[in-house]
């Protein structure tokens, strides 16, 4: 049988959660409104492979269904974490940077990639580890790691194709997330029993703060809240007002 425990939250907020070993926090998303549809971008050069894809202007990704894709929520209190397994990958795919938005860790190896048959380069510019500049040629690839943990995202551009963009955030830790195709995230392996702050961020509005969310009444400011966890939490819907992204 499992114990209901209250959880307090900044903003004298407190709800109920029930017990486990570690804590696991969830939400999702969503446009509060009718999000207007991505503009196409005009494409300058290589434009026989590049058109072919009629790349759009990410910087707001709406699903049908309302979940606003590519917003980060990490953890901003300081807790170090190993390295997860793997090799994340950004790819430079039909003239547009896969995925969007990527989450990598100090010390990991990310691939910069190149499926296209024109040549790139993945000009990343983060501030607390040295900027990345690095040419790829047609179905190439090239390796970088970072140090040192970014306090934002760090852009992703192409010298060659100036519409592309990306945003990669380098952490030191694994509580972290980006927003999937509806709007959800989920953090899990939460440490309970320390106060946690979080941080969330998104490419066009910047911290995200004019939210409406049921477990607080009062939003949160610059896309900051804390929590406290005696067990899982489910934040449910966040609607974010379309102010957020003028």
């Amino acid at each position: 049988m499992k114990t209901a425990i209250c959880c307090s939250l900044v903003l004298a907020v407190s709800f109920c959660t029930t017990t486990a070993s570690a804590a696991t926090l969830k939400g999702r998303f969503v446009y509060d409104g009718k999000a207007p549809a991505p503009a196409k971008l005009a494409i300058t050069k290589d434009t026989e492979v590049c058109s072919e894809h009629a790349p759009v202007d990410e910087s707001l990704v709406v699903g049908p269904d309302g979940g606003i894709q590519n917003i980060l929520i990490w953890v901003r209190t300081k807790i170090e974490s190993p390295a997860p397994e793997g090799k994340p990958a950004l790819d430079n795919l039909h003239c547009r940077f896969d995925p969007h938005v990527l989450i990598v860790h100090t010390g990991q190896t990310l691939e910069l990639k190149n499926s296209d048959p024109v040549g790139h380069n993945s000009n990343i510019t983060t501030v607390m580890n040295p900027a990345t500049n690095q040419s790829i040629p047609p179905n190439g690839s090239v390796d970088t790691k970072f140090t040192k943990e970014e306090r934002l995202p760090a852009k992703v551009s192409c010298g060659i194709h100036p519409w592309m963009t990306a945003w990669v955030l380098v952490v030191d830790d694994t509580y972290n997330a980006v927003t999937k195709e509806d709007g959800s995230f989920e953090i899990s392996g939460l440490p309970e029993g320390e106060e946690l702050e979080f941080q969330v961020w998104q490419e066009k509005g910047g911290y995200t703060d004019q939210i409406t969310c049921e477990k607080f009444p009062d939003g949160w400011s610059r896309g900051r809240f804390k929590m406290t966890f005696s067990g899982d939490v489910d934040l449910g819907e966040i609607k974010v007002s379309p102010d957020e992204f003028k």
